[in-house]
Formats: structure tokens, sequence, C-alpha cells
């Protein structure tokens, strides 16, 4: 138990009569989409209709692991002959110059550069234990920064808009079919008033 002097509490109370408490922290929400055997893209598809999210990660598992057979894994993050992933969000693409992956030769580094990059682990002295080879055997994510700064830190202004995801294949999906999985992190802001009623920016 924490004892807070009297002066110290007067003055907590005094200000929260005219200024709720505010706490920053990060929001999430997970997209699914079920992409049928034999295709060979996913065009532009919405996947939220709100809120611009600050980072998108996208990943994609075979629908039967997704589904629940035991003898596949859902965290097997395959790149299923992924040539290019783009997000439009509020009508920005990302990236910006889109680019075409090569999996099966080997020509995935600019996905591998912009995993890190969106991440934060670039510059930051951080280690993600992706190695490149490891990368494309069962850890191809690709990640997005959809927001005006590269900090993990800095807090974002909430931005209302669409955000689609297309992507494009090499060679036709499974027959049984892939789960694309869409993490998205939102910048949240809890707010505790005078009366100690807490209240979110997801009550909006």
């Amino acid at each position: 138990m924490v004892n807070v002097i009297s002066s110290a509490n007067l003055a907590l109370e005094k200000t929260l009569l005219s200024h709720p408490a505010k706490y920053p922290y990060t929001r999430t929400r997970v997209k699914c989409i079920s992409v049928p055997g034999g295709r060979s893209d996913l065009p532009f598809s919405t996947i939220f209709t709100d809120i611009i999210p600050r980072r998108i990660i996208v990943g994609c598992v075979d629908q039967e692991a997704y589904d629940g057979n035991i003898a596949k894994s859902p965290f097997n993050f395959k790149p299923f002959g992924v040539t290019e992933v783009t997000i439009d969000a509020g009508g920005t693409v990302y990236p910006a110059q889109p680019f075409t992956s090569i999996f099966s030769a080997n020509k995935y580094a600019k996905n591998f550069l912009m995993f890190y990059e969106n991440l934060g682990a670039v510059g930051e002295n951080r280690h993600l234990s992706i190695g490149y080879k490891k990368y494309k055997s069962g850890y191809t994510l690709h990640a997005f920064n959809p927001c005006a700064t590269d900090s993990n830190s800095d807090f974002e202004l909430i931005k209302a808009g669409t955000t689609q995801i297309n992507m494009r294949f090499a060679e036709k999906t499974p027959a049984s079919g892939i789960q694309v999985i869409i993490y998205a992190e939102y910048d949240g802001m809890y707010q505790i008033d005078h009366f100690r009623n807490i209240h979110s920016d997801q009550e909006v």
C-alpha cells in the first residue's frame, strides 16, 4: 500500500476536478481473411473501416492449420509464393513504392528489412531473433507502419479512415486455401475522472 502525503493528495484531487488523469496504452485488433484455393491474388479487401492503425502485421497460415488440424501448426507463417503485399490506409498506399518478392529464389530482402524497420528494430540495438533464412521458414510476416512517426513511444493522433489490404501470389494458393491474419495496433487512452470513473476511447 502506498501512502500519499496530504498536500500531494489534495493537489491531485483538485486537478482531477478539472482535468481527468490520462494513461496512454496500446490496444490491438485481429482480422482474418480466408483465401480460397486456386487464387493468385487477394484484391484490395477492406479490413478496417473506422480508425487507421499505427502498425499492421500480416501473415499467412494454412487453412487446415487454422481450422484446427493437429498435424499442422497455426503458427507456421509461410510465404505461400506471395510476390506483393500492400496496405491502403486512408488513401495512402504502403509501401509507397510497391516491390516484387520472389521467395522461391530467396529474393525477399526488402520484405525482411521492412519487417525490422516497421517494428522499430533498426538502429535501436534490438534483435528479433529472426534471421534472413528463418524469416522465410515459418516466420514470414509483413509489417507496415502507416503513421507519421517511426517511434514506438510517440503517441499518434487518432485518424479515421478505411484500411485495405492487397496481395499477389506467384503461384495458385493451395487447394485447401490459406488464412490471412492481420494484427493491428492502435494508440489508446484511458481517462480517470474525479469520481474514479474509468473511460476509454474504445467506448466512442
